[in-house]
């Protein structure tokens, strides 16, 4: 009779980013749990000193990316070795390289019309990540499908003093690591919440912590990964993209906002008990992409070339000569050059426009939301039908009133600065000021 080797031993391998690394925290702590094994965890270099003190590895070994061809290398004591050569010491080898990006090992990407039904896209991300080590998700509790993550004493102590002196402290980090799901309004809400909460408002610039009052900018912060983690813990309230510091408050119980654009937020924080997610439903999401730019944005910016201009983008794509496409339109090959360079131009910065979807996510839901968690009566998701408002002459006394009017509905309130704007899944409810009380 065949007996399936006893698992001793697991290898989880992740380079990717804060999120796609955290996910594995979870995944570790199931695998010893289900198996009883050692877990070890390769990861990216820079990302490592965020798991060196967690329980559910045993070993962390950071990984180094050479080029060209993506090389994955560990350090060893003769110098870099290929990661492929300690995978071999192990009984479960879960390479979870490029598991978003496409759902499956290596680099064989899928293109064309399949790219949308890779498991991924209609999964949510831990359920398939277990599925890869032969384990069955639906017989594991929520609980252990929640990231983990540890501050130590000292880190406690240093972010603690930082924040001192206000009751009341909010973290925002709205920068991914694409623009597609980065959101640009997120500069007006510092001052808004800090005035409006009394609160000590950090704000990530990308770069560093700018910190704000209620009197303004009151200086700035640079900070290790680990670090900012320390602060994150001491927040009352935390509002993200979908980035990885999300899954980080979330580990430590931080009660979280977090903005979801290209994919739907249940593929992350189905389990999660502390996360609110905002999302809009409109017929362009989710589109799953994990690519620098909104792709609706980038179809907007190809449907505005003139006839001419497709023309040579298409000459271009297709590799036709230079000289044969400037003789067809009548111009130098210099002029072919110069005309490329000047649509490729214009298309990438048309594609830098805000997402659809997180367009339609106002800074005001964003600051009813964040008043309702802050009082304690909106502590777990829930997916409601949107209404749309469109007020003539609208002015912000005059939203919260309407705000007021339609909060015993079991509704999501989202006001519009254009009708245009109303999404077709949606109820639309236009208001004039003639009939919104005094």
């Amino acid at each position: 009779m065949f007996m399936a080797k006893p698992i001793k031993s697991a290898l989880i391998q992740r380079y990717g980013g804060i999120g796609d690394s955290m996910i594995c925290t979870s995944l570790a702590r199931i695998i010893k749990k289900v198996y009883n094994c050692k877990v070890d965890f390769a990861v990216r270099d820079t990302l490592a000193p965020l798991f060196e003190n967690l329980d559910c590895f045993d070993n962390v070994f950071p990984i180094k990316r050479f080029q060209p061809g993506h090389v994955d290398t560990i350090k060893t004591r003769y110098g870099y070795a290929a990661l492929a050569s300690l995978k071999r010491k192990y009984d479960l080898d879960a390479d979870m390289k490029n598991s978003i990006e496409n759902n499956r090992s290596g680099n064989n990407f899928h293109l064309g019309p399949w790219a949308n039904s890779v498991n991924s896209n209609y999964f949510h991300w831990l359920d398939m990540h277990l599925s890869w080590v032969n384990i069955d998700w639906t017989q594991i509790p929520d609980a252990w499908k929640r990231p983990i993550y540890k501050v130590t004493d000292e880190e406690s102590k240093w972010a603690e003093s930082i924040l001192n002196d206000f009751k009341t402290r909010i973290g925002i980090q709205m920068v991914a690591s694409s623009l597609a799901r980065t959101y640009y309004a997120a500069h007006f809400l510092p001052p808004l919440l800090a005035k409006r909460f009394s609160a000590i408002v950090l704000f990530w610039d990308g770069n560093q912590w700018l910190i704000f009052t209620k009197e303004g900018r009151i200086g700035n912060l640079k900070c290790t990964l680990r670090q900012s983690a320390a602060l994150v813990s001491k927040l009352n309230l935390f509002i993200s993209a979908d980035s990885g510091f999300s899954h980080i408050a979330e580990a430590l119980a931080v009660p979280s906002i977090s903005l979801y654009s290209t994919v739907p937020s249940w593929t992350r924080v189905k389990y999660y008990k502390h996360t609110i997610p905002l999302e809009v439903d409109i017929p362009c999401r989710p589109c799953f992409t994990l690519q620098r730019y909104c792709p609706a944005r980038q179809k907007q910016a190809i449907d505005s070339l003139s006839k001419r201009e497709k023309r040579i983008l298409w000459a271009q794509k297709n590799r036709i000569p230079i000289q044969v496409i400037a003789q067809e339109l009548n111009t130098t090959v210099e002029g072919i050059s110069r005309e490329f360079a000047s649509i490729k131009e214009r298309l990438e910065s048309q594609s830098m426009i805000q997402a659809k979807c997180l367009n339609l996510i106002s800074i005001d839901e964003i600051l009813l939301t964040a008043e309702n968690v802050l009082k304690g009566e909106l502590k777990a998701f829930k997916i409601k039908k949107p209404i749309n408002v469109y007020i003539e002459g609208t002015k912000i006394t005059k939203i919260r009133k309407i705000q007021k009017i339609l909060s015993n509905e079991k509704v999501e309130i989202r006001f519009l600065d254009l009708i245009s704007e109303a999404e077709p899944s949606s109820h639309l409810l236009i208001l004039t000021e003639d009939v919104i009380p005094p």
